[in-house]
């Protein structure tokens, strides 16, 4: 599959997730197409992307799985992404995978677990550098961070 351009597929796919995370009154239906798009995206990143494209898409899938109320592909997909973080990974790819795991978790009904990763992900929210970056990733800890 070398000869396909994978990118355009990638974003694409990728950008398609995020329309549907935003969409008011999705309904079963809708998470089901999240999943596919997640898997999707994160097949053609395997092709272009790099170390935090991957770790992304398995952060989307994670987020897709919960959303359609499946905690085992949840957990092993964040868990995935989690170990998969270097020590250059983006301080806000360290941030949204930390409560990708929260997210995981709470869903799992493993209560302590989330309050281990959602305290985790506080601190790695305000630790972020950018302005912009630290809101997106505020932003998904508040669903779950009541």
């Amino acid at each position: 599959m070398t000869d396909v351009d994978h990118r355009p597929f990638a974003v694409q796919t990728f950008n398609a997730c995020w329309d549907i995370l935003e969409k008011k009154g999705a309904a079963a239906e809708d998470y089901r197409e999240l999943l596919t798009l997640a898997f999707t995206s994160r097949w053609h990143w395997g092709f272009e992307g790099g170390l935090d494209q991957w770790i992304t898409g398995d952060w989307m899938i994670s987020r897709a799985a919960s959303l359609y109320g499946d905690h085992t592909l949840a957990l092993d997909f964040i868990d995935r992404a989690w170990t998969a973080l270097s020590p250059e990974s983006p301080d806000w790819l360290r941030a949204s995978i930390a409560e990708g795991q929260a997210r995981a978790a709470i869903l799992a009904g493993k209560h302590d677990l989330f309050t281990t990763w959602v305290a985790r992900a506080r601190e790695l929210v305000a630790a972020i550098a950018q302005d912009d970056d630290r809101a997106v990733i505020a932003g998904q800890l508040s669903e779950i961070d009541s």
